[in-house]
């Protein structure tokens, strides 16, 4: 008798295990109550019971929305999609609150304190109040999706980490609005933006650091902090600029920005405007020359404008430009565009126009469209390559070229005006390319070579 009770208790807990997991599996077993719709009901403390309508606090799953009182975080909080509606405030005090759905505070106030917002969930959208909303930590969770529709703004001592996706949504900006805001886009985040990214920036700011992907249609734009002063300062480090984006844009007074980390690569498949492009008739500089990183843009522009100053100092980097380079003279007195090459090398698609200062150095310059000086080209011992496949033609403006070579083969190189090469330069014509004079003068100093 006792060996069949036995056995008859072994096929009852098999029977019962066998239920259970079936169960499971069947989606019958639930670990907590329904996830709620909560509404506050008066000003009061998420934890406080007496908040929220029906007296329920809400948890992580729950949609919230505050539409009556003040509702403020005393500790972490957590819920599904939040809704602080027009008569509600969100007031974030010093702790976090993650959520999983949507945020939409469009018609309501969010206090954002020294709070932490941290988006979880996947397809989710956040929405603020007109133009953008004010947040001073904002996390985007691994595994997360989020779009911006309003724009925001990382206030002081803030700071946006991104380790999901965030897209922010054409005519939008995204304000790294204080110096000391920063951000963080972590390995396997990405940062899209295709309205505008605007970073203030002084000698003091903690830059932003990217070891994921940034990328957009809009423009990014470094605004100086000394903007309305003639105090110069140096912002070093832009951070890891390997990006792309619609136009990259320095601007501010006096100040010099620095390209950087070493390695990195700063890429815009739109332009590279390096003049100060607010108008607050103060010179701009880029420096490439502490770490070298190379460059890549559509257009490169230097200068402009009625007082729009700016200077480009290439280092020994590489400049891969698939449309124009511009070097322009703002048309105000006393303001100007300059480019000092150094030992760069490049690589320019389109046309190369001096309306300013060029000042070659040792530089490698590599030409697909025409050659245009109107103002100041000084060639050091620098070498201009002409490469293209269609006609080119080059206009001196009566400086000299140190090395000149034309390697065109498909197509007609041909002067505008007189081509003088420098002492100890060289000029050096490919055997199937074709430089025509076309009655201008050829000068060769007596020491120069011609091959």
């Amino acid at each position: 008798m006792h060996k069949r009770k036995g056995h008859l208790l072994r096929k009852t807990g098999l029977c019962l295990a066998l239920a259970f997991a079936l169960i499971v599996a069947g989606g019958m077993f639930v670990s907590k109550a329904e996830a709620a719709a909560i509404s506050d009901a008066q000003t009061g403390n998420w934890s406080a019971t007496a908040t929220w309508t029906g007296g329920v606090v809400p948890v992580a799953g729950d949609d919230v929305t505050i539409d009556t009182g003040t509702v403020t975080l005393t500790a972490d909080a957590a819920c599904d999609d939040i809704t602080v509606a027009s008569g509600g405030t969100l007031d974030g005090s010093s702790h976090t609150i993650t959520v999983s759905g949507n945020w939409d505070s469009s018609n309501g106030t969010f206090t954002y304190g020294t709070s932490t917002v941290k988006m979880t969930g996947s397809t989710k959208t956040m929405t603020a109040t007109s133009n953008s909303d004010d947040f001073y930590n904002l996390t985007i969770d691994t595994g997360a999706s989020v779009t911006d529709n309003s724009g925001l703004n990382i206030q002081a001592g803030g700071l946006l980490t991104v380790s999901g996706t965030f897209d922010i949504v054409s005519g939008k900006l995204f304000f790294l609005a204080i110096y000391t805001s920063n951000m963080i886009v972590n390995e396997g985040g990405t940062l899209s933006i295709a309205g505008g990214f605007v970073k203030y920036v002084d000698n003091d700011s903690s830059h932003f650091t990217n070891d994921g992907t940034i990328n957009g249609s809009g423009f990014f734009r470094f605004r100086a902090r000394g903007f309305h002063t003639s105090v110069p300062f140096t912002a070093t480090d832009f951070g890891d600029l390997d990006m792309s984006f619609g136009t990259a844009q320095p601007a501010g007074a006096n100040a010099t920005f620095i390209l950087g980390p070493a390695g990195a690569t700063f890429t815009t498949t739109g332009d590279f405007d390096i003049y100060d492009t607010i108008g607050d008739s103060a010179p701009i500089t880029i420096s490439n020359t502490t770490n070298n990183i190379a460059v890549n843009a559509a257009n490169l522009t230097v200068g402009n404008g009625l007082w729009d100053e700016g200077t480009l100092v290439a280092g020994s980097a590489t400049y891969t430009i698939t449309g124009n380079v511009s070097v322009v003279a703002p048309s105000e007195e006393g303001y100007s565009g300059i480019i000092d090459a150094d030992t760069s090398t490049w690589n320019v698609s389109g046309d190369m126009t001096i309306n300013d200062t060029f000042t070659a150095d040792s530089s490698t310059i590599t030409v697909s469209g025409n050659w245009t000086n109107s103002d100041t080209f000084t060639a050091g011992t620098s070498r201009v390559d002409f490469t293209g496949t269609g006609t080119q033609s080059i206009t001196s403006g009566g400086d000299s070229f140190y090395n000149l070579d034309i390697s065109n083969t498909s197509n007609t190189v041909s002067l505008s005006d007189a081509l003088v090469l420098l002492t100890n330069g060289t000029l050096t014509i490919d055997s199937s390319a074709t430089l025509a004079l076309d009655g201008q003068n050829l000068v060769l100093n007596t020491v120069g070579n011609f091959v």
